[in-house]
């Protein structure tokens, strides 16, 4: 009776063992076609009504992107990392057609692999400015129309916590940005001995209940929100030219 004891013992530790070490399992090939099926494109139209632009939209997140750390500070769920939004959905893929002679055309000189977000076109409908993303830093492009060619616009890193940190300005030939503060240094982590007590006051009186989400708790909470919310403003010239406002 011992022995069969010791057996199903064994047998539930070496279960468990195996349960811990396992890794991400792909699901049968008939249920992967059909989450991993493309998504219908989302639609969008120049200025002038000449183009429409297809873009081609991703579905699920990848575990490495969900894996980044993620701040939450006054309300914003910031990627410390890339200086912008966590959790983003991204724009994978862009076509334009033209709606006269509806003709197709290809964009050459995209970034690889293509995590587009934000993408607005200049008043004129000549050109489309979009923002690339990757793990460690935000950057500004635009589609000239006349070519069907991308191009980095800048070399500085976009500050994009709010959202959308660019705009066109009306001569469709300047851009105004907002970029992190060159020369930046690292955010000091926060210390694991607290300067103080935390105080909660209760004057006997009802209140309604909080509905606000990640606020700021502490000191440290402060300087890392000001730390990533600090951005310079920039004007950039689309021909070259580059102002620090």
């Amino acid at each position: 009776m011992k022995k069969i004891i010791y057996l199903f013992c064994f047998v539930l530790l070496s279960h468990a063992h195996a349960q811990d070490n396992i890794a991400y399992q792909r699901p049968p090939d008939a249920l992967a076609q059909l989450l991993e099926a493309p998504l219908t494109p989302a639609v969008t139209f120049s200025p002038d009504k000449k183009w429409m632009v297809l873009l081609d939209r991703s579905d699920y997140p990848t575990i490495e992107e969900l894996s980044r750390p993620e701040l939450r500070l006054a309300g914003l769920r910031i990627d410390p990392g890339n200086n912008g939004q966590s959790r983003q959905r991204y724009l994978i893929g862009i076509k334009f057609k033209n709606l006269a002679d509806k003709k197709e055309y290809e964009v050459k000189s995209l970034p690889s692999p293509l995590l587009m977000s934000s993408a607005s076109f200049s008043p004129d409908g000549k050109k489309m400015a979009f923002l690339q993303n990757s793990a460690d830093r935000i950057e500004l492009w635009v589609i000239d129309l006349s070519t069907f060619t991308a191009s980095k616009l800048s070399e500085k890193r976009i500050s994009a916590i709010f959202g959308n940190p660019y705009s066109w300005l009306s001569d469709s030939q300047h851009i105004v940005f907002t970029a992190v503060p060159e020369g930046r240094k690292p955010l000091a982590e926060k210390s694991r001995v607290p300067e103080g007590p935390t105080i909660e006051e209760n004057l006997g009186k009802k209140a309604p209940n909080r509905t606000y989400q990640d606020l700021l708790k502490n000191a440290y909470d402060e300087t890392a929100f000001d730390y990533y919310a600090t951005s310079q403003l920039v004007l950039k010239n689309i021909s070259g030219a580059e102002t620090l406002l």
